[in-house]
């Protein structure tokens, strides 16, 4: 019996399975670091908020910068002017303007980081 897979079926199967996968990765090390590092460029991580991806401002800055490099995709549900697509259109506007722009997007980026865990810790 010959069976024939479409690619779509198989996205589709990986998409489905992927984060059980990755449950069950933080299941047997206890830890997110082996997850997080099979992230690659394309993936897309979800988060509520921005207190769900870091609690320490600056390495939350330099972990931010990381995967907007590295292309990851960041979606932050509360506040969607920290989500990546939206800060890389904004640099990119800022590169074709001039360099000052870009400098001061990246430090609005830092800021409304840090701002949300000084916030967050007060609590």
């Amino acid at each position: 019996m010959l069976v024939i897979v479409s690619k779509e079926f198989v996205g589709y199967l990986l998409a489905a399975i992927g984060p059980i996968a990755l449950g069950k990765i933080y299941d047997v090390c206890h830890s997110w670091t082996m997850p997080l590092v099979l992230l690659q460029g394309g993936d897309t991580v979800v988060f509520k908020d921005l207190y769900r991806f870091t609690r320490e401002a600056e390495n939350g800055y330099k972990k931010y910068m990381e995967w907007l490099d590295r292309g990851i995709n960041m979606v932050f549900l509360d506040n969607p002017t920290v989500s990546s697509d939206y800060i890389r259109q904004m640099m990119t506007t800022a590169e074709q303007q001039d360099i000052v722009t870009k400098t001061a997007m990246e430090t609005l980026a830092c800021h409304a980081i840090y701002q949300k865990n000084i916030d967050l810790q007060a609590l």
